[in-house]
């Protein structure tokens, strides 16, 4: 668990992206989850985590799932959540964007614990099924990063 200064921070680049997702973001509970229905995210509070980076590791997860909304890219694997291969794929989506969205952004995140959650759920699919997933996370990868530009000219106007 980490505490002190850090326990209510978020990276300096990662706000403007948190900002031009328009998803609400709530703490409270021992769960991580997007929820499709209230287009929300809820996550433990920061200091729940072993560090800033597996929060923001957890975050970029969920932030990533919200991509598959309607109102966004509309990923067929978000709606048949309740399917097992859906829930597979989908969960390969938002774990391999998370650690695209880390990379990208400077967030020392483990990779180890990115291989193993991704090992849990591939079991589930085949070979295409895995290759649709990782183009679906590069897909949702470069929405979140267009939404930032977006934002970026909607405040500049």
């Amino acid at each position: 668990m980490f505490n002190g200064d850090k326990a209510d921070h978020i990276y300096p680049k990662v706000s403007p992206l948190l900002s031009a997702s328009n998803v609400d973001i709530n703490h409270f509970g021992a769960k991580a989850f997007y929820s499709p229905i209230s287009d929300s995210i809820t996550l433990p509070q920061q200091s729940s985590f072993d560090s800033i980076e597996s929060y923001h590791a957890s975050l970029l997860h969920e932030l990533t799932h919200s991509t598959g909304h309607a109102r966004r890219l509309d990923r067929e694997s978000l709606k048949n959540y309740s399917d097992i291969i859906a829930r597979a794929e989908e969960e390969l989506v938002a774990e391999i964007g998370a650690f695209f969205l880390c990379t990208f952004f400077g967030i020392n995140s483990d990779i180890q614990n990115h291989a193993s959650y991704i090992d849990s759920w591939k079991q589930y699919l085949k070979s295409g099924d895995v290759m649709k997933a990782i183009n679906n996370a590069a897909k949702a990868f470069h929405f979140l990063l267009d939404s930032i530009e977006c934002f970026d000219q909607d405040m500049a106007a």
